[in-house]
C-alpha cells in the first residue's frame, strides 16, 4: 500500500509540473537562471539585428504616437537605430551603454543588475520557449523612463535655426527674429519638460519570450504607465515598445 501511494503521489507531483511548471523549467533552470543566461548569451554575440516599435496613448485610449526603428548591435561599437516611422525621437547613433536606453543588451542587464522579479508564464512556455514576466520596481522603472525621455529632450535641445534648409535665403532682421523666438519657445519648454521629469513616477512590465536551446531573445515587449504633472494637472500615459529579435552572430 505504501508503495502504491508512493507512486501515485509521483505521478501526481509529475503532472502539477508539467502543467503548470511556475517555478522551474522543462531544463531544470529557474526563471532567475534562465533570464541571467539570456542576457549574457545576447551580450555575448558580436552582432544581432532587430525591429522594434513603440507607441504611447493617452488616458482615454487615443493613440498618440507610433514610432518604428530598426536596430543594430555590435558588441565593441554598441548600437545603431535607424528610424523607419513616426516623429524623429531616435537618435542615430548610440554608445556601447544603449541610446535613450533603447539598446536591448543594455535594458535587460540593467533590469538583471536591479534584481527586478522574474517568473515564468507557462502559459505561453512549451518545450522550446520560455515566456519570462519581469517586473522592475517603481524606483528602476522610473529610472529608464526618465533616462529614455531625457534623451530625447536632449536631441529637441540640440537643434538650432540654422540648421533649417531655408536659413541661408533669410535677411538678417528674419534670423535674429526667429532666433529670438526659438529661444523663448525653448526656455518654455525647458520648464514644462523640468516639472514632468521632476513629478515623473512610473510602473514597467516587460515579456521576454526566450530560445530554451540557444540561450537568446526571440522578442521582448515593455508596458508602461506614466504618470507626471503637465500644466498643472496630473496626467497618466501608457507606452509600449515591442522588440523583434532578427539574427545573431
Amino acid at each position: 500500500m505504501v508503495a502504491i501511494i508512493r507512486s501515485f503521489a509521483v505521478i501526481f507531483s509529475l503532472q502539477v509540473l508539467l502543467l503548470y511548471g511556475c517555478s522551474v523549467g522543462s531544463s531544470g533552470r529557474s526563471p532567475e537562471e534562465l533570464f541571467s543566461l539570456t542576457v549574457s548569451g545576447l551580450s555575448a554575440r558580436e552582432v544581432y539585428h532587430f525591429k522594434a516599435e513603440s507607441n504611447s496613448m493617452e488616458q482615454a485610449g487615443k493613440v498618440q504616437m507610433n514610432t518604428a526603428f530598426d536596430g543594430v548591435v555590435q558588441r565593441h561599437n554598441g548600437l545603431q537605430l535607424k528610424q523607419t516611422g513616426g516623429p524623429r525621437l531616435l537618435s542615430a547613433v548610440g554608445d556601447s551603454l544603449g541610446d535613450d536606453n533603447y539598446n536591448p543588451s543594455a535594458l535587460l542587464d540593467g533590469l538583471l543588475k536591479a534584481k527586478s522579479e522574474v517568473k515564468l508564464d507557462a502559459s505561453r512556455s512549451d518545450a522550446g520557449t520560455a515566456c519570462l514576466v519581469i517586473t522592475p520596481d517603481a524606483k528602476e522603472a522610473t529610472r529608464i523612463w526618465r533616462e529614455r525621455l531625457d534623451g530625447q529632450w536632449q536631441s529637441v535641445r540640440s537643434l538650432q535655426p540654422e540648421q533649417s534648409s531655408g536659413w541661408s535665403r533669410l535677411d538678417a532682421s528674419k534670423k535674429r527674429e526667429i532666433k529670438g523666438r526659438w529661444g523663448k519657445e525653448l526656455e518654455q519648454g525647458e520648464r514644462v519638460w523640468s516639472d514632468r521629469m521632476n513629478s515623473l513616477a512610473a510602473q514597467a512590465s516587460y515579456e521576454l519570450l526566450v530560445d530554451r536551446k540557444r540561450l537568446v531573445p526571440i522578442s521582448l515587449k515593455e508596458t508602461s504607465k506614466l504618470a507626471y504633472r503637465a500644466e498643472g494637472k496630473q496626467t497618466e500615459e501608457n507606452r509600449r515598445i515591442m522588440f523583434q529579435f532578427q539574427s545573431f552572430r
